[in-house]
């Protein structure tokens, strides 16, 4: 019989195949990839389509790697895939770069306004519509919406200018009395569904056309629509100078328990009704009493029932009782409001002195509030550090932190060193940089060392 031979051909060819799988996968994961840059990009878009968004953002950083400058389309699907992963902030920003890349492309201009909308950002929202309008002006809703945006920003340059071209270019405005009737009409019969669509539709022909938001908003109402906040908060923008509008959104707003809106929405009732009117109408005062006393503020509570027997009663008052009322108060925000515009109503050789020394006093307290809560905070935090500590020997920890000071827009950098032993800090020290660090020093070492 022959010699049988080591298999070592076997081996190299075993040791061959895997140095070129390893090579292969390399070449895949780090962008060497055999496919071109278009056909990943339609890859991702095929994966977008199968709900993947993973396997759609592999693809992209893949595509990412093989060329220096993405296109348009790259970052579309970049930013759809993010949408898709529920992440729509990372999305907008990858839908900006598109659009800096295809300025054309005016449905994602849409997108990009819708999603600044809904994340709460009226600024970033009111510029891509106001673009987004340049690209196509023949847009009502979207004019409609500008509208509202420009009202809510107090941009009211462009807010009268856009209801004037609304009102210059409307198609419809002679036809105004037969879509009024036409709209109450459906309304009165029941048709709920249609009432909305005729609304929808020429409420940007006639937005200040109140007739037409109050059979929209009662509609709305009676068919529950999540709608109803949005619309009472376009209507109380585009009336912008009518508390009464303000007023009932503020009470939308109380009645779903959403509170700070509430509170946000009332004041602003209340400003607007001192304004035109000189003095608070009763009714508004109604929500501001009722959201005080959710939060417990008893001085507060006090300032509002004060400010309801004045209105009430119609007694004569004067800067020396007001000034009694702000001090016993507090200087309650909308006793000091009412209090300034009964200065400037009842103007004296002494009103701006006055004025100016309530201002001063109310900025003051604000400034101690703000400094008491920070303080509050901060020390729970350090209470949970104190709680979850257990060390075993002697360790010292030094380090450094910036934040933001309750008293001004100004960031203070603070150094702490703490030296533990076992679960308890013996010894702790603050190296303060202003007047206010200095205090948070001092009460910091009391409380670690108690």
């Amino acid at each position: 019989m022959g010699r049988i031979l080591p298999n070592r051909l076997a081996g190299r060819l075993l040791s061959t195949w895997l140095f070129f799988l390893l090579c292969t996968s390399y070449s895949t994961v780090y962008g060497n990839s055999t496919f071109s840059y278009s056909e990943l990009l339609r890859q991702a878009q095929e994966e977008l389509n199968r709900l993947r968004y993973d396997e759609a953002l592999q693809k992209l950083e893949i595509a990412d790697s093989i060329r220096n400058k993405n296109t348009a389309l790259y970052y579309e699907l970049e930013g759809r895939a993010w949408v898709g992963k529920g992440d729509l902030v990372t999305a907008l920003k990858s839908f900006e770069k598109s659009i800096l890349l295809d300025p054309n492309h005016s449905s994602l201009m849409n997108e990009i306004f819708t999603g600044y909308e809904e994340l709460n950002k009226p600024i970033k929202a009111f510029q891509f519509a106001r673009l987004s309008l340049s690209k196509n002006p023949e847009n009502p809703p979207l004019r409609y919406k500008v509208l509202v945006l420009s009202s809510r920003l107090g941009n009211l340059e462009y807010y009268n200018q856009t209801l004037n071209w609304i009102r210059i270019n409307n198609p419809y405005k002679e036809d105004l009395a037969a879509i009024e009737s036409e709209i109450n009409n459906s309304y009165e019969s029941g048709r709920i569904d249609d009432t909305i669509s005729k609304c929808r539709k020429f409420l940007p022909f006639f937005p200040d056309n109140s007739l037409l938001h109050k059979i929209f908003l009662l509609s709305l109402k009676k068919k529950k629509s999540s709608d109803l906040v949005q619309a009472l908060l376009d209507r109380a923008s585009i009336f912008r100078n009518e508390p009464i509008f303000a007023y009932e959104s503020a009470l939308e707003f109380l009645q779903n328990r959403k509170f700070n809106d509430s509170l946000a929405m009332s004041r602003r009732a209340f400003f607007l009704s001192l304004k035109k009117n000189g003095k608070p109408d009763k009714e508004i005062l109604y929500p501001l009493h009722r959201i005080y006393r959710h939060q417990g503020s008893v001085t507060d509570i006090q300032a509002i029932e004060i400010l309801q027997d004045i209105v009430e009663s119609g007694r004569k008052i004067d800067p020396e009782f007001l000034d009694a009322k702000l001090n016993q108060t507090g200087f309650n925000r909308e006793l000091l409001l009412f209090s300034l515009f009964y200065l400037q109503i009842n103007f004296g050789s002494s009103s701006d002195h006055k004025a100016q020394e309530w201002k001063s006093q109310f900025a003051k307290i604000r400034k101690n509030k703000k400094r008491k809560t920070f303080l509050k905070s901060f020390l729970l935090l350090l209470t949970i550090l104190k709680n979850l500590l257990f060390i075993r020997k002697m360790i010292v920890i030094h380090f450094r932190c910036i934040f933001l000071k309750p008293t001004g827009l100004t960031y203070s950098k603070i150094s702490f060193t703490f030296l533990f032993e076992r679960n308890k800090i013996i010894r702790f020290k603050m190296y303060p940089f202003s007047t206010f660090e200095y205090e948070l020093s001092s009460m910091l070492e009391r409380f670690f060392l108690k």
